[in-house]
C-alpha cells in the first residue's frame, strides 16, 4: 500500500502477533519495524527511514565504498559477487548502497526491534550502531550478495547513547522474516571520538548491528483517558537516555501494561493512541521491576512544549563522551542543541552526546530548544565540567602494565649480556663460541680488540665489551638477540664480585621473558662467585630508555627512579623506587616492596596521574597481579 501525503498508513492484522512492517521509498534504506498488533486494533506504529549514505560501484575487483563525512564503509574482495537469486557468479559493475542508522540519535530508527534471537526465544539488546548495505547489478538492478566462502569488512559508525562503547561486541544481522536479530561474528571498535567505528568481516548482506545483550527489568502500570476509562487501543513505549534501546507494550483489556528497560539504566516512558498522548515519564535507574504509583492518562496534545525535566550539569574525564538529556511533553517535537549559543548542527534529538570532549570544552555551556506547531521552550543552560585527568586504562591493559613493572626487573639480564663472555669471577674472556648452547655470539670486542678467550680482566679499571647475539641460548633458556654495549668496572671481594656499569642496547631481546630492550641502563650489582647469581642489583634506567613487551606490544619509556632485587638462599625481594615510566604518552610511576619466598607479603603499586592502576602481590605464593580487589595470573 501507499502512504498519504503526510506519511500515514492503515494496516490491518487479522491476529494477534508481533509484525513484520516494511516502508521504502526511494534514496532511503528500506524501514523494517516489529510492531505488536492486536487483531480489530488500532496501534499506532512509527517507521523511520534512514537517508542513504553513499551509492558507489566496485568492479570484479572489488574495492571500497565510504559514505562522505561518516567512518561507514564497506570495502569487497575481488571475485565476490554472485546475482542473488540464482546464485551465478557476477563478473560485472555492482552498485553498492549503503547507509549508517544512528540509534543513538532516534532508538526508534532502530530496524526490525532491539530483540534477538536466543535458542527458541529472544533477548533484548542494546545497540551501538548499525549499517545497512544493499547490493544490485548497475545495468539491471537485479540483487546480489557475496558468494559463498567470501567475506566482507564494514565499518559500522558508534552511533550510542551509552558514555562507556566496548572495545569489543558481537555483530548481529536481521532476520526480515521475524524481525529478530541473528548473532553472527563480531567487531572491534576503532578510533575515537567522530571518527569512532566498529569494524568486522560479514559473509552476506543485509542490516548489520553491533550490540550486545542486556538484562532488563520491567515498568509496570496503566493507561487511562481523562475521564478514567480505559482506551480501546494505546501502544505504551520505553526509550533509553543513557542506553539505546527501546520497546513497546500493548495495554491489556483494562489497561495495564509490563515494558522493559534496561537494567540500571536511565530511560522514558510515553504512551500514544491515535491523537492523544501520556508522557514521556522519567525513569529512574533500577535494578528491581518497577510499579507505576498512578496510571499514564492520555490526553490531547494541542499544546506547546513542556520539559518535564532540564538537562543536568554534566562532569566528564578528558577523552569520554559527555550525554546531555531533555525530557519534554507535547507532540511532533522539533529540537535544536546550542553550545554557547551557537546552534549545532544535525543535533535534532531529544539526547545529545559530544564526543571525545577535553579540558579545553570545560565550562561550555549547552541548553536546547524545543518546539512545535502550538509553540517553543528553551530549557535552562547546563554546564559541561572536565576533568583534565584522563581515566585509568581498562582493566585488559592495566594489567599489561602490571607485567611490564614486574619485567622492569628482567632488564638486569639484559644489561649483563656482554658479561655472559666473561667467566664467573669476572677473571677473564671467554672463547665465544662456546658461550652459546646453540645460538652463536656474532661480534665480540674487548677494549677494542677482538675476543678470542683468555684474556684477563683487570679489577678495578673501566673495561668496555661490544658484543652482538643471534638466538644465543645462555643458559636455562635464556635467548639473547641484538647487541649490547657494556662499560664496566668491578672490585673482588672474598666469594664475590661488585660491578658497577651501564649497558647501551640495540634492539636486544631476551626471548625466554618476552622482553626487548633499547637505550642505557645503568646497574650495580653484586655477584656470588661460587654461583655466578646476582644477589644484590640496582638499576636505574637513562631517561629515554625503552623496555617493549613482545607479548602486550606495550613499550615503557623510563624517565626516572629505578629498581632494586635482592636474592637470598630463601626469598627474592622485588624494589621499584620511584620508576616512572611512559606509555602511550601516559606517565605511571611505580613504588613499593615486595617479598617472595619464605619471606612473604608486601606490594609494588602503580599509580598514574594519582590513581592507582593495579598492584603486585603473593597470592597463593605466586607473584600476581590485582586490579580493582580482584586477583589474576601475571
Amino acid at each position: 500500500m501507499q502512504t498519504d501525503s503526510a506519511g500515514r498508513f492503515v494496516a490491518e492484522s487479522p491476529v494477534d502477533a508481533s509484525g513484520v512492517v516494511k516502508a521504502r521509498r526511494q534514496g532511503y534504506a528500506d524501514a523494517v519495524l516489529l510492531a505488536p498488533l492486536r487483531a480489530g486494533e488500532n496501534a499506532p506504529v512509527d517507521l523511520w527511514l534512514s537517508p542513504l549514505g553513499a551509492n558507489g560501484q566496485v568492479g570484479p575487483a572489488g574495492g571500497t565504498v565510504v559514505v562522505p563525512g561518516s567512518p561507514a564503509q564497506v570495502t569487497l574482495p575481488a571475485a565476490a559477487l554472485v546475482d542473488g537469486v540464482t546464485g551465478q557468479a557476477f563478473t560485472g559493475t555492482a552498485d553498492v548502497l549503503v547507509t549508517p542508522i544512528h540509534p543513538g540519535r532516534r532508538p526508534a530508527a532502530m530496524p526490525g526491534s532491539y530483540q534477538a534471537r536466543a535458542g527458541t526465544g529472544s533477548v533484548t539488546i542494546e545497540s551501538f550502531g548499525a549499517l545497512h548495505v544493499e547490493l544490485r547489478a548497475a545495468d539491471s538492478g537485479r540483487p546480489l550478495q557475496l558468494g559463498a566462502g567470501k567475506t566482507a569488512v564494514i565499518r559500522i559508525p558508534l552511533a550510542s547513547r551509552s558514555p562507556t562503547p566496548p572495545a569489543t561486541l558481537p555483530l548481529y544481522h536481521l532476520d526480515e522474516t521475524s524481525g529478530l536479530w541473528v548473532e553472527e561474528g563480531s567487531a572491534t571498535l576503532v578510533g575515537r571520538g567522530e571518527e569512532a567505528y566498529y569494524e568486522g568481516r560479514v559473509s552476506h548482506f543485509s542490516y548489520w548491528n553491533a550490540d550486545r545483550p542486556t538484562e532488563t527489568v520491567y515498568v509496570e502500570g496503566c493507561v487511562r483517558l481523562e475521564d478514567g476509562r480505559v482506551p480501546e487501543s494505546a501502544v505504551v513505549s520505553s526509550e533509553g537516555v543513557d542506553y539505546s534501546g527501546r520497546a513497546v507494550a500493548l495495554p491489556d483489556g483494562e489497561g495495564r501494561f509490563r515494558v522493559p528497560v534496561r537494567k540500571g539504566g536511565q530511560a522514558s516512558l510515553s504512551a500514544d493512541s491515535s491523537l492523544l498522548r501520556a508522557g514521556p515519564l522519567a525513569v529512574v535507574p533500577s535494578n528491581t521491576d518497577i510499579s507505576l504509583p498512578e496510571c499514564l492518562v492520555l490526553q490531547e496534545v494541542a499544546q506547546a512544549p513542556v520539559i518535564v525535566r532540564q538537562p543536568t550539569e554534566v562532569k566528564v574525564t578528558a577523552g569520554e563522551r559527555a550525554l546531555l538529556s531533555v525530557l519534554v511533553e507535547g507532540r511532533d517535537l522539533r529540537y535544536e542543541w546550542r553550545r554557547n549559543g551557537t546552534l549545532l548542527p544535525g543535533e535534532t534529538a531529544p539526547v545529545l552526546l559530544q564526543p571525545n570532549v577535553q579540558a579545553s570544552d570545560s565550562g561550555a555551556q549547552y541548553s536546547v530548544a524545543v518546539s512545535n506547531a502550538y509553540g517553543r521552550v528553551t530549557s535552562t543552560p547546563i554546564l559541561l565540567t572536565v576533568d583534565a585527568t584522563p581515566p585509568p586504562p581498562p582493566p585488559a591493559a592495566r594489567a599489561d602494565l602490571m607485567r611490564l613493572v614486574y619485567a622492569s626487573f628482567d632488564t638486569w639480564f639484559l644489561a649483563f649480556a656482554p658479561a655472559q663472555l666473561t667467566d664467573m669471577e669476572m677473571t677473564m674472556l671467554l672463547p665465544p663460541a662456546t658461550v652459546c648452547r646453540s645460538g652463536k655470539v656474532l661480534q665480540a670486542v674487548f677494549d677494542g680488540r677482538d675476543v678470542g678467550g683468555g684474556e684477563p680482566i683487570a679489577a678495578d679499571v673501566q673495561h668496555r665489551i661490544d658484543a652482538s647475539f643471534e638466538s644465543c641460548d645462555v643458559t636455562e633458556g635464556l635467548f639473547l638477540d641484538g647487541r649490547a654495549m657494556a662499560e664496566f668496572r668491578y672490585t673482588r671481594a672474598p666469594g664475590s664480585v661488585a660491578v658497577t656499569g651501564s649497558t647501551a642496547m640495540t634492539q636486544l631481546s631476551l626471548a625466554s621473558q618476552a622482553v626487548q630492550g633499547e637505550g642505557r641502563f645503568g646497574y650495580v650489582a653484586r655477584i656470588d662467585t661460587s654461583t655466578g647469581v646476582a644477589t644484590e642489583v640496582a638499576m636505574t634506567p637513562a631517561s629515554g630508555a625503552v623496555l617493549t613487551s613482545r607479548k602486550s606490544g606495550l613499550s615503557a619509556v623510563y624517565a626516572g627512579g629505578g629498581t632494586n632485587l635482592t636474592v637470598t638462599s630463601t626469598s627474592m625481594i622485588y624494589h621499584a623506587k620511584d620508576l616512572a615510566f611512559d606509555v602511550q604518552g601516559r606517565r605511571y610511576v611505580a613504588t613499593g616492596e615486595l617479598r617472595h619466598g619464605a619471606e612473604m607479603g608486601g606490594a609494588l603499586l602503580l599509580t598514574s596521574e594519582g590513581k592507582q592502576i593495579g598492584r603486585l602481590i603473593v597470592s597463593g605464593g605466586v607473584v600476581a597481579i590485582e586490579i580493582d580487589g580482584q586477583v589474576q595470573p601475571l
